[in-house]
């Protein structure tokens, strides 16, 4: 209990909106950064790394303070965004930056391809899903569409990744 009492942080997700890294994808149910970083500082007491275990992981908060700072980190998580968000997050210090500004590029090329607008996109709605009210207009959901075909074509999975949940942010 001892680790529990003084000096702990605001609890509340709304910090991490201003957070590198947290701010990628809001998630409501989760804690602020910060305070996971005052209670593994904590724990880290007397100790030179952690190994940190988050059996609920969410959108990745506590597993990214604990890379952050060179800790061992592991967690689970059964929603399915949230398991892409907390991967995608946890390995971005990875990533080649060239490579990805090079994609981007290209993302910004094909919004301006006459087919964006115009053509029919490869990728349809997933089985299944249906709404009382229309959940986009179908220019909307013709672009959302032509999305997930720029998506669908990306053959660096981590580059897949990360643009999918830049879609879903």
């Amino acid at each position: 209990m001892a680790l529990l009492t003084g000096g702990l942080r605001d609890t509340a997700f709304s910090e991490n909106h201003a957070r590198a890294l947290h701010r990628w994808v809001p998630w409501i149910a989760g804690f602020s950064g910060s305070f996971v970083e005052g209670i593994l500082d904590a724990a880290r007491r007397g100790r030179r790394r952690l190994r940190v275990l988050d059996p609920f992981a969410g959108v990745g908060t506590t597993l990214i303070e604990a890379l952050k700072h060179g800790d061992d980190a592991v967690g689970y998580e059964i929603n399915p965004y949230a398991a892409l968000a907390c991967r995608t997050k946890a390995r971005a210090a990875h990533y080649d930056v060239a490579a990805l500004e090079t994609e981007i590029a290209r993302f910004e090329d094909y919004g301006e391809e006459e087919s964006w607008l115009n053509g029919r996109p490869a990728s349809k709605r997933p089985d299944g899903f249906r709404s009382r009210v229309p959940f986009f207009s179908p220019a909307v959901e013709r672009q959302v569409l032509a999305c997930m075909d720029f998506i669908g074509r990306q053959t660096v999975d981590w580059v897949k990744d990360l643009f999918r949940v830049a879609f879903g942010r």
